[in-house]
């Protein structure tokens, strides 16, 4: 839950995983580059968008600088490796995809209603299992929307 509207971000990586982050990375209204070596059909849809650039080419060192946060989403855990050690030089947010010991942030499975906003996260070591509560509490959210609605008016009510 960073406010990174308008703020510079890297995605490294130009695979499903990496066009997901920099897609959230979009929707939260930063300006992210991406550098990828491939750009998939999917990631080129996502470069009409005014603040995505696409670098076509392998990492290099001094890639990240300027930006607030890294994402790190690349096949090779030696180049993530690098890209999270750069980041802390920099002292910039990092997350590392398939690797928590090196994320100083972690990216939560999200629940996102017009009435509040619910994160769920297993400190990076579950991604999926994350996924599968998320999908359990939208659902139970769907069955007892009345309920919650009441019970959300009731707790405003009281402020």
């Amino acid at each position: 839950m960073l406010r990174i509207e308008g703020l510079p971000c890297t995605v490294v990586g130009g695979g499903v995983i990496a066009t997901r982050k920099a897609s959230k990375l979009l929707q939260a209204g930063a300006k992210v580059t991406v550098i990828t070596k491939v750009v998939s059909d999917k990631l080129a849809e996502l470069a009409t968008h005014e603040d995505l650039q696409i670098i076509e080419r392998s990492w290099q060192a001094g890639d990240s600088a300027g930006a607030w946060v890294v994402i790190a989403a690349t096949d090779d855990q030696e180049t993530n490796r690098q890209i999270a050690e750069e980041a802390s030089r920099y002292r910039q947010w990092v997350n590392v995809v398939d690797d928590p010991d090196l994320c100083t942030f972690m990216v939560p499975a999200v629940v996102d209603d017009p009435d509040f906003v619910l994160a769920i996260s297993t400190r990076g070591s579950h991604p999926q299992l994350a996924k599968k509560l998320k999908q359990c509490l939208i659902e139970e959210f769907k069955r007892n929307d009345s309920a919650l609605a009441t019970w959300l008016q009731q707790i405003h009510s009281q402020e």
